[in-house]
């Protein structure tokens, strides 16, 4: 199912704080707060696109698949049973190598 993205969402800057910027998730009907941010740079004047935990390895995969191999996804982005089976195959490798014993 593909995330569709509210850019209606975009991150605004605090009038009392400048230096603050709000960005809630921009998953279309999502409220969360939007914790993880992927091409977010305010130095460089790029707000990015904001996501909540439920979303964030949903819109790293369809973001990001031009760029980066699923195998570059950061560990703590994964589902858990994705992770559990990663792990598996890290430590048959492991094993097959002779590192494990």
């Amino acid at each position: 199912m593909t995330l569709l993205i509210d850019q209606s969402k975009k991150p605004t800057r605090y009038r009392s704080n400048e230096a603050c910027v709000k960005h809630f998730c921009m998953a279309r009907g999502c409220s969360n707060w939007g914790a993880f941010g992927i091409g977010a740079s305010f130095k460089a004047g790029k707000p990015g696109q904001w996501f909540c935990s439920e979303h964030i390895a949903q819109a790293h995969k369809q973001l990001c698949t031009e760029t980066r191999k699923p195998s570059d996804i950061p560990d703590y982005l994964l589902p858990q049973p994705v992770r559990a089976r990663k792990a598996r195959r890290e430590r048959n490798f492991k094993k097959q190598q002779g590192v494990l014993l």
